[in-house]
């Protein structure tokens, strides 16, 4: 069993402060942790292509990105706010009428 520190040791760039061991979810994308005195992010993205307008069936692939922030390295509090809860794209089928 793993006890969070009682002593803060996290703190993100716009004074938010985090105990050791502490994980939080940002959206339902990203996963945030502090760690040893830094502040680690990361969020999975997954996009899907496909083929349109063609005369077979073909199966949609899939690419996968992880991307991390990591404290000292990275603005963790910036990253949290520009990325929070983009995990995925929309396409603008209107285009496709031109």
């Amino acid at each position: 069993m793993f006890l969070y520190s009682p002593e803060i040791t996290c703190q993100d760039e716009d004074s938010n402060q985090y105990f050791e061991g502490a994980t939080w979810f940002v959206g339902n994308c990203m996963v945030c942790k502090c760690v040893q005195g830094n502040i680690h992010c990361s969020r999975k993205l997954v996009l899907t292509s496909f083929l349109l307008f063609t005369q077979t069936i073909q199966k949609a692939s899939e690419i996968t990105f992880n991307e991390d922030c990591n404290q000292p390295e990275c603005n963790a509090a910036t990253y949290r706010k520009k990325n929070n809860g983009i995990c995925h794209g929309k396409y603008d089928w209107k285009c496709l009428r031109a």
